[in-house]
């Protein structure tokens, strides 16, 4: 019985350990994909929620935004302009 115990909990660990892993790889693979904006903006990651989050403002400062809110780390925004 305690060969059992032990099989099934380094069972359920590596199954636990596998799933994360898969799950950190995947995240970031999809995009999220937006419309440009009409006037210029700056688009740009920061940590000033204690992980990294993508924002965006006006050229000037102005209007602020947080685009992201996700408890794992955003980075590398990325937009196409209009032609």
């Amino acid at each position: 019985m305690h060969l059992f115990r032990e099989l099934t909990m380094k069972n359920m660990r590596l199954t636990f350990f596998f799933s994360l892993s898969l799950i950190l790889v995947f995240s970031n693979l999809f995009s999220v994909r937006a419309e440009p904006p009409m006037r210029a903006k700056i688009v740009f990651t920061a940590t000033r929620a204690g992980n990294a989050e993508i924002y965006m403002m006006n050229t000037d400062g102005s209007e602020e935004v947080r685009l992201t809110n996700h408890p794992g780390d955003d980075f590398d925004p990325t937009m196409k302009t209009t032609d």
